[in-house]
């Protein structure tokens, strides 16, 4: 009999530390999903176009929390709020003599489930926007400086250092704003050693799904409703070569 009465109390015991440990990976990976979400969304790139491993977002929160000492604060204090927005709720449902189903222990785990959420949906949004804004400054993004070159019938933009003009757009067939691509791409694609610029670098952001993505670091003067443009090439057969480097090339006085 004492055994039968060990194993029903442990039962209880159990049952609470796997519900823990089920809450705690939906919360890691709801955390690192929405930081994703709002990394890629500054960039507009819909992380549903991305392929990533499911593990690799349980790994995201920590940097969230830890990744710099003003995440940090900012999580405690959104934390601490989501507490007292907790306490404050439980308390709204006793004060106003809510009917039996709405007052259940249940209820209340619910509604502390939906407060640690939503605080959580907020951390990872305010810090992938702001990770995603170092990123495209160009005087704090550690992402690498890219040159990407490629045989000019695959692509309508670039640099031809032969003869230094513009590949031809002859055979090409556009579909769109015709603007984004004359007036607002072409010209500022390349930085040409020895003249001046007012462009920031181009920046290699992310290999996913054969496609590689790039982006033109925005300048020193932008504002944070700025975004940089972005450049999504498809992954050819090898006839195309990529150049990184953790800073742009500065062309030395003789």
């Amino acid at each position: 009999m004492s055994g039968t009465s060990q194993i029903n109390k442990q039962a209880p015991i159990l049952g609470k530390f796997a519900s823990i440990i089920t809450f705690l990976s939906i919360a890691l990976y709801f955390t690192g999903w929405i930081y994703r979400w709002a990394y890629f969304g500054f960039f507009r790139i819909q992380i549903t176009s991305l392929d990533f491993p499911i593990e690799s977002f349980f790994f995201i929160p920590i940097y969230v929390f830890l990744g710099n000492f003003q995440a940090l604060i900012k999580a405690i204090l959104i934390l601490a709020l989501s507490i007292v927005a907790i306490f404050l709720s439980h308390k709204f449902l006793h004060w106003r003599k809510f009917p039996t189903i709405l007052s259940s222990p249940l209820i209340k785990e619910l509604v502390i489930v939906a407060w640690i959420l939503i605080a959580l949906f907020w951390i990872a949004r305010w810090e992938g926007e702001a990770s995603a804004w170092r990123a495209a400054s160009n005087n704090s993004s550690l992402l690498p400086v890219v040159t990407l070159i490629q045989p000019d019938n695959q692509l309508g933009l670039g640099y031809n250092p032969k003869d230094a003009t513009y590949a031809s757009l002859e055979k090409a067939r556009v579909i769109g704003d015709v603007g984004l691509l004359v007036n607002k791409m072409r010209g500022r694609e390349v930085k040409i050693p020895g003249t001046s610029s007012q462009t920031g670098d181009w920046r290699f952001l992310i290999a996913n799904k054969g496609w590689i993505y790039l982006f033109q670091a925005l300048p020193p003067n932008a504002n944070h409703k700025d975004r940089p443009l972005v450049l999504a090439i498809r992954e050819g057969d090898g006839k195309q070569l990529m150049i990184l480097s953790p800073t742009a090339f500065e062309e030395k006085s003789p």
